[in-house]
């Protein structure tokens, strides 16, 4: 699997979120990713590449009291240490190499988009994630 379809089946595996689609949420209680490119951080001596890819969390709960809000925080509070957590013994592909997944960064969770109608509808949250690994020579 590449960094991307591991990302989606580490976040499938939280018990929380339903289905994460890639790119776009669509009900509520969906969930996302939006993968926003990846990068070469370095590159040691025997050639092994330590990568980062960027990603932006996607989702949309409910949000019509100050309870659901309060709420919808610590789930993401919950999600980001999970993610922090999982990146243990996760297999990477980049081209024809396998790689190994080393961590899960998780940053700037916060309200995206209210809606515009009702306050009923569900509100759209987002959290930056970087996931960081390494490539073997």
């Amino acid at each position: 699997m590449n960094i991307i379809e591991t990302m989606q089946s580490i976040l499938n595996e939280y018990p929380q979120i339903g289905t994460v689609r890639v790119n776009y949420v669509e009900n509520e209680d969906d969930f996302g990713i939006a993968p926003n490119g990846d990068s070469l951080v370095r590159e040691d001596c025997i050639g092994n590449e330590h990568r980062a890819h960027s990603f932006v969390l996607y989702c949309k709960l409910q949000s019509m009291s100050d309870y659901d809000r309060l709420n919808d925080s610590g789930i993401l509070l919950d999600l980001q240490a999970y993610l922090e957590s999982a990146a243990q013994e996760q297999q990477v592909g980049y081209g024809r190499k396998t790689g190994t997944l080393d961590k899960i960064i998780c940053e700037n969770g916060m309200l995206l988009e209210a809606p515009s109608e009702t306050l009923t509808d569900g509100w759209i949250y987002q959290m930056q994630v970087r996931a960081e690994y390494t490539i073997p020579a």
